[in-house]
């Protein structure tokens, strides 16, 4: 009778081992993140900007559908990409830094403890996080505005820039931005406390790193959605201003939104918000989606991403 083997007891790890360290991983999945993202959502983004910029009263398109007929109709398929360029580089750049920001804020707040994060620290880093995008933001939300709404003034992204430049200063790319740091810091705090409340309420133990890619898509998706909703209407002001010629001297943000809400009303502070949903879904899914991808590529963790 053979005797038994006694069990050797396999090694269990608590966190991935990447084949690049951490924050290169961060960096090179917030990149293809941000590539991802940008092809699926600008078509939406343009029809947003040409809704949120029509003059109060003078209302050129009567709804996210007209504009995107009368859109295509004009100008074909191409012109919902008006101005693309800088906004993909943009993209790239933003989701690279927004993702890095993120993880090394999230290992700033562990400080070594293996105990996980509360959603209201997460929130905090993705408030944090975004207002450092902020700054890299505004100038590309600048020019991607304003060649959407001003085509043929240029030649390309590169021609806008030193249009604004010469026109208005290096500060003159920073026109809008305290609307964009309003966006993006309180949006950043709903964008990854969201999503991460998804994650976890969907895994059994909290450990987003064993979801199915169908369940991070779905929680990405949600994490758009309540981006968008939580400062819409610091986007419609943002895409106003950053649309106006260089040099104008329009009121400022607060009284923008009076006066749109004057005009309007509460719709008038949620112009293109139904196009921005439609954008919301595909697009974060697409986004959290490639992330986790990447991150579980560099861990070697390839089986669980496709499980």
């Amino acid at each position: 009778m053979v005797a038994e083997q006694p069990r050797v007891a396999l090694p269990t790890t608590t966190s991935p081992t990447f084949v690049l360290n951490a924050r290169a991983a961060d960096l090179l999945a917030g990149c293809a993140a941000g590539v991802t993202g940008k092809i699926v959502e600008y078509p939406f983004d343009t029809v947003k900007v040409l809704l949120q910029c029509q003059t109060v009263g003078k209302q050129q398109y009567s709804g996210s559908w007209d504009c995107f007929v009368k859109t295509l109709r004009g100008e074909g398929a191409m012109g919902f990409y008006r101005g693309f360029t800088a906004p993909l580089y943009g993209s790239i750049i933003e989701n690279a830094v927004l993702f890095t920001i993120y993880g090394q804020l999230q290992k700033l707040m562990k400080n070594g403890s293996d105990e996980p994060l509360s959603i209201a620290q997460l929130s905090t880093a993705g408030f944090m996080a975004g207002s450092v995008v902020s700054l890299v933001l505004t100038p590309v939300e600048l020019l991607k505005c304003k060649m959407q709404m001003n085509r043929a003034m240029f030649k390309g992204a590169a021609d806008c820039f030193l249009h604004t430049v010469r026109t208005a200063g290096i500060t003159g790319m920073y026109k809008g931005h305290a609307a964009t740091f309003m966006r993006e810091s309180f949006g950043g705090a709903a964008w990854f406390g969201c999503y991460e409340f998804i994650c976890q309420r969907m895994s059994p133990d909290g450990n987003k790193d064993k979801l199915s890619p169908w369940a991070l898509l779905g929680a990405g998706a949600l994490g758009g959605v309540a981006y968008n909703a939580i400062m819409f209407p610091a986007d419609v002001v943002k895409s106003q201003i950053q649309a106006e010629a260089v040099g104008s001297s329009k009121p400022s943000y607060m009284k923008r939104l009076a006066h749109l809400y004057r005009g309007e009303g509460v719709r008038g502070l949620y112009r293109g918000f139904g196009v921005t949903l439609c954008r919301a879904v595909p697009a974060n899914a697409v986004i959290f989606g490639t992330y986790e991808f990447c991150l579980r590529l560099f861990s070697g963790a390839t089986d669980n991403a496709l499980s």
